[in-house]
């Protein structure tokens, strides 16, 4: 059963319905093929679009994951010098771009700080040094928001520049990222894209990063899209939520992957690249795309001692006890939790905002008040209710400004809901309300690293933004992050949306709840029915 439109249900109740249902008894219900607006298949119930699109889906994947290329020895050489002697053994970011340059379809999942990006970087490298054409490969780089693009774009431009790249392979690396819809050419007329089956993309290489923001929808129009030649090579954190939309497609991919261990080929490939991986040939026969992902599991980012770290391993595991004792250890400085009990919620934002107003509040352009916008960020789990985002901004824009959040005024901070192309401004762009030099109220934006004003009348949809829902805030981080929990028993509250609220944190952050909610978001993770695992494999 998809959670689109039948969310809320668990796996067992949804089991118990489709038992109940007889394909035979009604003209709504058919079995796979059938044209009929729900399908019975394996247990599940589909809209029969998204059984057609898991099926799609899953038929080219197994078609690509088979697919492989041979390394020359120069591959090899130019990955020792992109990837030097290191004390982090075995060099997984290494074992990555080489898989990747040899492989149709490539996953790589790790979480914040694991180096996915540097690895991207060093992947297109490879590729380009093996590709056994005249030409370049043509590289297209996307993801799913505006948001994520542009920290795409920062963060591979800053990977290159790092990277011991050859000058002939150096200028082929500038490919401006694009998102998702951008690349297929997305119509104005709903679900019409220029790009598809009969008209493909001409790339040779399609990276998509933040994978796991890509819904059944768009991932299947994406490979629909793509020239039967050309590499995939998706790019993500399986551990985060997935997609607000139908499916949970990067976690299916990489749950099929993990049901093998790495075959022998994997192994000798690794050999030639120097890491030792003989403790992995043990692991039980490989399956089908055991070869297709490697996992980055080294924290370049924080230590081992370090709270967020710690935090976001025990949540990942489910563990409530540990995430309990880390978040009231007093001797992390980067994590703590605050009970309702011991302070109201009215109190505990006036505490933590107050030095983050008056210094917005103090800030004499745009540009130093859009700096200060990525040092703290309150992230709820839904925009209704008490601790939601709505009432949230409204409070915040009430006590410290004396305004309602759903007028504009200077100083409020502002997320963009939509992508409009002919302003450049992307789902995802946060901004700020402030006066031009005529002290009319603007929106700024940064557009290539400076302050941009826009008229407040021509943004595309837009929302305060004091505080964020976590979907929202995917594919951004921040100084500190403030998470409020969802309240116990909440469908919103689960294992992945903790965990990606921690992973937004680069320095600290403070969950406000109470343990019950804790306990319930830690132990619960989010289940969908999705039937993608079980068609690849």
């Amino acid at each position: 059963m998809e959670e689109k439109g039948l969310s809320g249900l668990d796996r067992i109740s949804s089991e118990l319905i489709v038992s109940h249902l007889d394909p035979g008894t009604t003209r709504l219900l058919g079995t796979p093929g059938q044209k009929r607006p729900l399908i019975v298949c394996n247990n599940r119930l589909y809209i029969n679009r998204y059984w057609w699109a898991e099926k799609r889906l899953a038929s080219r994947i197994r078609q690509m994951a088979s697919c492989r290329f041979e390394l020359p020895r120069k591959a090899f050489e130019l990955a020792d010098r992109l990837f030097p002697a290191s004390d982090v053994l075995p060099d997984w970011q290494k074992l990555a771009a080489l898989n990747g340059c040899r492989s149709c379809f490539s996953v790589i999942s790790g979480g914040p700080g694991t180096g996915k990006t540097r690895t991207v970087a060093a992947l297109l490298t490879l590729m380009i040094e093996a590709w056994s054409k005249e030409t370049p490969p043509k590289i297209a780089l996307c993801a799913p928001t505006g948001k994520a693009v542009a920290r795409l774009n920062e963060s591979i431009s800053s990977a290159v520049s790092r990277l011991d790249i050859p000058d002939r392979i150096r200028d082929l690396l500038s490919e401006t990222p694009k998102t998702v819809h951008r690349l297929l050419g997305k119509g104005r007329i709903a679900a019409t894209y220029r790009y598809n089956g009969e008209n493909p993309l001409q790339h040779d290489v399609i990276v998509v990063d933040e994978a796991s923001m890509l819904d059944l929808t768009m991932m299947t129009r994406l490979m629909d899209a793509m020239k039967p030649d050309a590499r995939l090579v998706l790019i993500g954190d399986k551990d985060q939520l997935a997609s607000v939309e139908a499916g949970s497609v990067l976690s299916d991919i990489c749950r099929a992957a993990s049901a093998g261990g790495y075959s022998g080929d994997f192994l000798e490939m690794a050999r030639q690249a120097g890491q030792d991986l003989s403790n992995l040939q043990e692991e039980g026969p490989s399956a089908l795309l055991s070869d297709n992902m490697v996992v980055l599991h080294h924290n370049y980012r924080f230590g081992h001692d370090s709270g967020i770290y710690q935090l976001s391993q025990a949540v990942n595991q489910g563990d409530f006890k540990g995430a309990e004792s880390i978040l009231e250890d007093r001797s992390k400085e980067d994590v703590c939790f605050i009970s309702p009990s011991l302070l109201p919620l009215d109190r505990f934002l006036l505490k933590e905002l107050a030095p983050f107003v008056d210094a917005i509040k103090g800030c004499s352009s745009p540009a130093d008040a859009l700096s200060l916008l990525e040092t703290i960020k309150i992230l709820c789990s839904v925009h209704d209710g008490p601790s939601g985002t709505m009432a949230v901004n409204e409070f915040v824009s009430r006590h410290f400004f004396g305004s309602s959040a759903s007028r504009p005024f200077k100083g409020l901070p502002v997320i963009v809901r939509q992508n409009d192309y002919l302003l450049g401004l992307y789902n995802g762009d946060s901004g700020i309300v402030w006066c031009d030099e005529s002290g009319n109220l603007k929106a700024y934006f940064m557009v290539d690293g400076s302050p941009e004003a826009f008229s407040i009348s021509r943004l595309p949809r837009f929302e305060p933004a004091w505080a964020i829902t976590v979907h929202v805030s995917q594919g951004s981080e921040f100084h500190r992050v403030l998470f409020l929990l969802p309240q116990t028993g909440s469908v919103m509250a689960g294992r992945e949306l903790f965990y990606t609220a921690i992973t937004r944190a680069k320095r600290a952050i403070s969950v406000y709840g109470n343990k019950d909610a804790l306990r319930h978001c830690i132990e619960r993770p989010t289940l969908r029915m999705s039937g993608l695992k079980d068609m690849i494999t």
